[in-house]
C-alpha cells in the first residue's frame, strides 16, 4: 500500500511535446478561426471646413487580410492611405495538451480624405472584398463648410511629425501670416491695438486625453501684451482679473479679454511682406490613438492701408486654418519579436526570482519578473511565458494565473510554475523584448539563470512492496525456526534419563494451547482483513455523495468567497479520486488528473472534460485572483461529470 505522503512521479514528455507542436501551429499562417467578417467605417471628425482633411478609418472584424477596399464611390476628394495595424488580441490556454485561442482577429486600415467641394460629404458606401466575400459600409457623413478665399490672413497647424509612438514627443506649430500694409506704413504691425482680432484655438479649451502637454495658462500669461496699446490678439476666452487702477474695468460687467504679443518675424509670401506670429506647443503622448489640432479660426479687422486722414484703415476677415492630425501608434509589426510585452520606451530592465531554491517534482514554485527601466508600465502586458520554449523543458507554466502587481518605479508579473524532472538545472533565461524610441527598433533583453534543485517524489514501486514482504516473511520463518529448536536433554546425578514424548505437564498444555491460539490469529486476522476490505468498500461507495455534498457547500458560498468555493471544488474531485481509487492525489494537476482516469479506463471524453473544468479552479487556488465563473452552475456540471465516471467505474468493475 502506498503511503498517502507518497508522491508518484510522471513522466510528462509527451504531453510538453504535444504543447510546443500546438504552439507552433498556431504560429503558422495557416492556422484558421472561424470568426464571422464585420466591416466598421468611422471618421474622426463631423464637421471641417474646405481644405480640410479628416482621417478615415476602415475596421475589418474576424480576419487579418489580406483586403481590397474599394472607394471608387467617392466623389469630389482626394485619398491618401496611412496604412494598416493588425488589432488582433488573444489569449492561448493549453489544457490537457488541447490548445484553445479566445479573444479577436481583425485589422484596421487609415486614409487621409481631403473633400474638395462643400456640402455634406458622404464617406460611402465602401466596399471590402476579403476571403472571397465583398462586404459593404455605408460610412458617415461630413459636413464640409465652405469660407471665402483671400490672402490677407493665412493661417496654418504643423506638427512635426504626422504620427508618433507612446512616449515619443512632438511639436504642434500655429502659424499666422498678416500681410503687411503698403509703403511707406509696411514696417507697421498690421494689428489695431484697440481692436485685436480674436483666435480661436480649439485644443486649448479641451482635455487633451492621452496627452501630457504644457502648462498652457503659464504659457500665455508669459505672452501678455505688457501696454494696453501694443498691438495683439485676443486668444479663445481668456480674460484679466479686474485692475484696481482701470477705472473703466471697475464699472464693466464683461471681464477685460486678455490681449497677447506673440511672437514675430517679418517674411515674404509669393514676393509680398507679411508678419509672421507663432505659437509652439509640445506634447509627449501616454495612450494611442487620433489627436486633433485645430480648426484655428480668425475673426477680426486688420488695417490694410492708411486713409487721407493718415489713418490706418482695413476691414473685417474670417480666416480658417485647416487643423492637423497626429495618430499615435503602436510600434510596427515588422520585425516584431513574439517576446514583445507592450513596452514602448529608451531602456527597459527585466529581473527574474523564485521563492524556493529547491523543491520536489510537481511543487508548484512562484516565479517574479520585475520589470523597470526608462518605459511606459502601465501599458506592459504579463509576457507570454509559454512562449519561451527553453522553460517548457522542464516545467510546466500557468500563464492564465499571472497576478501583476504595479508600483510607481516597477512591475511585478508572479507566475505559478511546477517542475516535471528532477535533478539540479537552472530556470533559463527568460527573453523579453521592447521598443526602442531612440533607436526605433525592437531590443530583446535576457533575465539571469536561477539554479534550483529538483528532488524526485518518494515512490513506492510494486517490486519494492513484494521485495520487503519477502523479508518479513523470511525472518519470521527464521524466527520460527529458532523457537520451535529440540529443548537440550537434562542431566541429573546419576545420569541421563529418557524424557516423555510430550515433556512435562507445562510442555503438554502450551501444546494443547497452540492449536487454538493459531487458529484464534488466523481468525482475527481474517476479521481484521474483512473489515478493512468493508471499510475501503464503504469508502469506495461514498466517494460519490461525499464529493456531492462538498460541491453543494462550494456553490452555496459562491460569491461570498468564491476564493473558498474554488478550493471546496478542488477537493471535491481530489477526495473523490482518492476514496473511489485508494490513490493519494493530493500533488495532481489538472493534466495528470486527465491521464490517472484514462488509465483507469474512463472514456477520453469524460476524463478530459472534468480536467478542463478542473483547470479553471485549480488555477484560481494557485493564483489567488478573482474568479469570473457561475460557480453554482459549475459545481453542477461537476456533480453531473462524477456521476458520469462512477457509472463507468461500475460497469468496468
Amino acid at each position: 500500500m502506498e503511503s498517502k505522503q507518497s508522491k508518484i512521479a510522471f513522466a510528462p514528455f509527451l504531453r510538453y511535446l504535444i504543447c510546443a507542436v500546438a504552439y507552433a501551429a498556431l504560429l503558422t499562417e495557416g492556422y484558421v478561426f472561424a470568426e464571422e467578417i464585420n466591416v466598421k467605417v468611422t471618421a474622426n471628425r463631423s464637421q471641417i471646413y474646405i481644405g480640410e482633411s479628416f482621417i478615415l478609418e476602415v475596421t475589418v472584424s474576424g480576419s487579418v487580410g489580406p483586403a481590397d477596399i474599394d472607394f471608387s464611390k467617392l466623389k469630389n476628394a482626394n485619398i491618401r492611405s496611412l496604412g494598416s495595424r493588425n488589432i488582433s488580441n488573444f489569449q492561448i490556454t493549453i489544457v490537457n495538451g488541447q490548445m484553445t485561442r479566445e479573444g479577436f482577429s481583425g485589422f484596421v486600415s487609415s486614409y487621409e480624405i481631403t473633400p474638395q467641394a462643400s456640402g455634406q460629404f458622404m464617406t460611402g458606401p465602401i466596399d471590402v472584398s476579403i476571403a472571397g466575400k465583398t462586404l459593404t459600409s455605408i460610412g458617415p457623413a461630413v459636413t464640409v463648410t465652405d469660407i471665402e478665399k483671400q490672402d490677407r490672413v493665412i493661417i496654418a497647424v504643423n506638427a512635426s511629425r504626422e504620427t508618433a509612438l507612446i512616449d515619443e514627443p512632438f511639436e504642434i506649430t500655429l502659424s499666422i501670416k498678416i500681410k503687411a500694409m503698403p509703403d511707406p506704413a509696411a514696417g507697421f504691425e498690421p494689428l489695431f491695438p484697440d481692436k485685436p482680432p480674436a483666435v480661436a484655438i480649439p485644443w486649448l479649451d479641451q482635455e487633451m486625453k492621452g496627452l501630457s502637454g504644457p502648462d498652457i495658462r503659464q504659457l500665455l500669461t508669459d505672452l501678455l501684451a505688457p501696454h494696453w496699446n501694443q498691438p495683439g490678439i485676443t486668444i479663445n476666452k481668456f480674460s484679466l482679473a479686474a485692475d484696481p487702477f482701470d477705472i473703466g474695468s471697475m464699472f464693466s460687467s464683461e471681464p477685460r479679454r486678455a490681449k497677447f504679443a506673440l511672437p514675430r518675424k517679418n517674411i515674404q509670401v509669393n514676393g509680398r511682406p507679411y508678419y509672421e506670429y507663432d505659437l509652439r506647443f509640445n506634447y509627449t503622448p501616454k495612450d494611442e490613438g487620433n489627436y486633433v489640432f485645430g480648426p484655428v479660426v480668425f475673426k477680426g479687422e486688420t488695417p490694410e492701408r492708411i486713409d487721407e486722414h493718415g489713418r490706418a484703415a482695413g476691414s473685417g476677415i474670417f480666416a480658417v486654418g485647416p487643423a492637423c492630425t497626429v495618430r499615435v501608434i503602436p510600434p510596427p509589426e515588422e520585425g516584431r519579436p513574439a517576446s514583445y510585452c507592450g513596452a514602448v520606451g529608451s531602456n527597459m530592465a527585466v529581473k527574474a526570482s523564485l521563492d524556493a531554491a529547491a523543491c520536489n517534482v510537481g511543487d508548484p514554485l512562484k516565479l517574479t519578473l520585475t520589470v523597470s527601466g526608462q518605459v511606459k508600465l502601465d501599458k506592459i502586458l504579463p509576457p507570454k511565458l509559454s512562449l519561451q520554449t527553453n522553460l517548457l523543458e522542464h516545467f510546466t507554466v500557468y500563464d492564465n494565473t499571472a497576478q501583476t502587481v504595479k508600483k510607481d518605479f516597477f512591475n511585478q508579473y508572479v507566475y505559478t510554475i511546477r517542475p516535471n524532472q528532477p535533478g539540479a538545472y537552472q530556470i533559463p533565461p527568460i527573453e523579453l523584448a521592447y521598443y526602442d524610441v531612440v533607436g526605433r527598433r525592437y531590443k530583446k533583453i535576457f533575465t539571469l539563470p536561477l539554479a534550483l534543485s529538483v528532488k524526485r517524489g518518494a515512490e513506492v514501486t510494486a517490486a519494492q512492496i513484494i521485495g520487503n514482504t519477502n523479508k518479513l516473511a523470511a525472518k519470521k520463518e527464521e524466527n520460527d525456526i529458532r523457537n520451535q529448536a529440540p529443548a537440550p536433554i537434562r542431566q541429573d546425578p546419576s545420569g541421563a534419563a529418557a524424557e516423555s514424548l510430550f515433556g512435562d505437564y507445562r510442555t503438554a498444555v502450551a501444546a494443547g494451547a497452540g492449536p487454538l491460539l493459531y487458529l484464534a490469529l488466523v481468525l482475527a486476522g481474517f476479521l481484521h482483513k474483512s473489515s478493512r476490505r468493508i471499510k475501503s468498500k464503504r469508502r469506495r461507495h461514498s466517494a460519490k455523495f461525499q464529493a456531492v455534498k462538498l460541491l453543494n457547500k462550494a456553490a452555496r458560498l459562491d460569491g461570498a468567497a468564491p476564493i473558498q468555493a474554488a478550493g471546496l471544488i478542488c477537493e471535491a474531485v481530489r477526495k473523490y479520486l482518492r476514496e473511489r481509487l485508494e490513490h493519494e492525489t493530493a500533488s495532481f494537476t489538472p493534466a495528470e488528473v486527465v491521464s490517472f482516469l484514462e488509465k483507469q479506463g474512463i472514456s477520453k471524453d469524460a476524463a478530459q472534460t472534468l480536467g478542463a473544468l478542473y483547470e479553471k479552479y485549480f488555477n484560481a487556488g494557485f493564483a489567488k485572483a478573482q474568479i469570473s465563473a457561475d460557480i453554482p452552475a459549475d459545481c453542477k456540471k461537476f456533480a453531473e461529470l462524477i456521476k458520469r465516471i462512477e457509472n463507468e467505474f461500475r460497469k468496468k468493475h
